[in-house]
């Protein structure tokens, strides 16, 4: 099933597969992603779990306010909590992807009384340093910039082009396709605003509460992408029920370029949660 759920100022799209009386697995996409992109680690776990994916504001189907505000992380995680409430769907298991990932660990921040279990791939807890911080929000308020100046079709061609998506070009031609369009559902606006408020430079950092989120917790990495491997073994380090694990031959996104691998790794997690 696929349907418009309205909280607040959010209609989120939603896919939702697998039978009610599963446990169930909420998956937030990245950048420039949509809730389609989880159809593969959907497949694989819809007899186990009730699989929910949205997709996050300024991206695929859903719409928000036109207000950066509302795409700020804090704004987002407590509207996402919203929707779980709507769907009845609490507590759940969280499963976010880089942006999503930072989404995640912000929610788990905020309402970690909803959650059963967390998992982080290529996640970041934010940029501590705050000169370090106003620099990515520049270079973020650029990239935006970029997308409103070129449009999407153009924008998606660079940003596969980026190396930390290197391993995407080992795929066959017709998934790397499917990821472009994917990546096409998106506006030159809604990224723009989502770049704004959710991106890293406009992350809140969250080192400090990292000790406090004591949900049981997977950070995943790809064996490729050194940048998230560190981030990864430094959250895994300070979170206090954490598992750190790496999949191997990938690089940035698992989930994407080893699907098997990747699930399997969280169904080893998640141990008896099934049923």
């Amino acid at each position: 099933m696929t349907a418009i759920v309205t909280t607040g100022h959010c209609h989120w799209n939603v896919i939702d597969r697998g039978d009610n009386g599963r446990p169930v697995i909420v998956l937030l996409h990245g950048f420039t992603g949509c809730a389609a992109v989880w159809e593969e680690v959907i497949d694989q776990l819809r007899d186990e779990y009730r699989c929910i994916a949205v997709d996050l504001p300024g991206h695929g189907d859903t719409r928000c306010s036109d207000n950066v505000d509302a795409f700020q992380l804090p704004v987002v995680a407590d509207q996402l909590a919203a929707l779980m409430n709507e769907l009845h769907i609490a507590p759940a298991i969280l499963w976010g992807y880089s942006m999503g990932g930072r989404l995640a660990l912000q929610y788990a921040v905020r309402h970690p009384h909803t959650l059963t279990h967390l998992v982080l791939e290529s996640a970041s807890p934010g940029i501590a340093d705050e000169s370090q911080r106003a620099e990515r929000r520049r270079s973020d308020d650029a990239l935006a910039n970029r997308i409103q100046e070129i449009g999407v079709e153009k924008f998606t061609d660079e940003w596969d082009a980026n190396p930390i998506f290197a391993g995407h070009r080992r795929l066959p031609v017709e998934k790397r396709s499917r990821m472009r369009t994917l990546r096409l559902r998106n506006t030159a606006d809604g990224l723009g605003l989502s770049l704004w408020g959710m991106g890293t430079g406009a992350q809140p950092p969250l080192h400090d509460q990292l000790p406090t989120v004591s949900i049981p917790t997977l950070v995943m990495v790809g064996e490729e992408d050194r940048k998230f491997t560190e981030i990864g073994l430094s959250m895994s380090a300070v979170l206090p029920n954490a598992r750190f694990r790496i999949i191997a031959n990938t690089g940035h996104s698992a989930y994407w370029e080893q699907p098997v691998a990747t699930v399997a790794c969280v169904r080893d997690f998640l141990g008896d949660t099934a049923y």
